[in-house]
């Protein structure tokens, strides 16, 4: 059995970026294998103009249909992905859901799939770690009971920050005065919230960290992107305490909100129901302007 592979032999297999490059793209691997370079959870960086297999290629694959039986072990399944190694004998297939074989090379036209582009490397900081989802995947069922939806929220409003993962900058329990309406623009501290129904018990779904780089041209909150798209846009974030990268593909966002720093006034609490009416008021008033 093939050992574990490890950070230096990773980082001696495929090349390392620390940020996506324009053109290029970043998926997420859902699944790995033992012995395999591509570990899960990582974000291998795509080429999506380089679409014809080469021997000794990696390619990231979208298929449509249901796999032939040239697959071993593989199941229906449709509109999913995976990275496959273009050459002879029996290649691994890493999918979203479990490693399958293939027998000889890459059927291509078996497989009734779409090359969504070539893998180039992965996403990593300069020590070779592979940047890590800002939420990772605990394997717990069940939405989050305390979830808020994008209705609401109001324009501005306070939330204290629990964590010293922006320090020096920013304190644990310092209280961020947060705008819903301002756009946020690399380089700010944004509260990142993840979607409802994609946040669990284990998760918060909002987090303050570093926008590192822009927000997707075109991206509008919620509606974009369906979770489960092949190659959604990485959006990178940063925290200080440790220094360390994370990524969030779009279609996992709800809303990013701009900080507009230190919130040193009275605060009150309202209820959900309260904070609705108030959201749902303040997008009355905007729109009669």
């Amino acid at each position: 059995m093939t050992a574990p592979v490890s950070i230096q032999s990773l980082t001696s297999a495929l090349r390392l970026f620390t940020t996506i490059p324009e053109g290029y793209r970043a998926a997420q691997v859902r699944r790995a294998h033992q012995g395999s370079v591509y570990l899960r959870g990582m974000f291998v960086i795509v080429d999506p103009a380089d679409t014809t297999p080469v021997h000794g290629g990696d390619y990231l694959v979208q298929w449509d249909e249901v796999l032939p039986p040239s697959i071993i072990g593989a199941r229906e399944k449709h509109g999913s992905w995976f990275v496959v190694p273009a050459g002879g004998g029996h290649s691994q297939v890493m999918g979203n859901e479990r490693m399958v074989l293939v027998d000889g090379p890459y059927p291509l036209e078996g497989l009734r799939a779409k090359l969504l582009g070539r893998v180039v490397g992965y996403l990593g900081h300069e020590c070779g770690r592979p940047i890590e989802a800002l939420w990772p995947d605990t394997g717990m069922e069940g939405p989050g009971l305390d979830t808020v939806g994008l209705d609401d929220l109001p324009d501005q409003y306070c939330v204290t920050g629990d964590g010293r993962c922006l320090e020096p900058v920013y304190p644990h329990g310092a209280r961020f005065h947060m705008t819903a309406i301002d756009a946020a623009e690399p380089g700010d501290y944004v509260a990142v919230y993840r979607k409802p129904d994609l946040t669990r018990h284990s998760h918060r779904q909002a987090m303050i960290k570093r926008l590192v780089t822009p927000l997707p041209e075109g991206w509008v909150p919620s509606e974009f992107w369906t979770q489960g798209d092949p190659m959604p846009p990485v959006v990178l974030l940063e925290a200080h305490n440790p220094p360390r990268t994370y990524a969030v593909p779009a279609d996992e966002i709800m809303a990013v909100h701009k900080c507009l720093g230190l919130y040193g006034g009275p605060t009150f609490r309202i209820t959900k129901e309260e904070a609705r009416a108030l959201a749902a008021q303040q997008r009355a008033d905007r729109g009669a302007e």
